[in-house]
């Protein structure tokens, strides 16, 4: 059976920002509800976690795309937005 569940980020700063998520979740969802907030869809059976990498580039900000997969843009307050991306490893493909 599936869930979505959601996962506060413990800070934004240090950037990157580190979560352990069930085995093979699938993030649908970035959000700001007083603290930043991942949504993945997960496997209730699925007891085993692995470290899933986040970080925030903020609107303007220089960065290398390189591994980096985009999960949405969070508008904080009509002062900033920040774009999500997962860290993810390059495949040998």
């Amino acid at each position: 059976m599936k869930k979505i569940h959601k996962y506060p980020c413990k800070n934004v700063r240090p950037n990157p920002q580190s979560l352990q998520l069930p085995v093979g979740a699938v993030v649908r969802h970035a959000g700001y509800l007083g603290v930043l907030c991942i949504w993945a869809e997960i496997d209730e059976d699925v007891k085993e976690t692995e470290e899933r990498v986040f970080i925030i580039i903020e609107t303007g900000q220089s960065f290398d795309d390189k591994d980096k997969e985009f999960i949405n843009s969070i508008i904080l307050d009509g002062t900033a937005v920040w774009h999500i991306f997962e860290i993810v490893e390059e495949s040998d493909e």
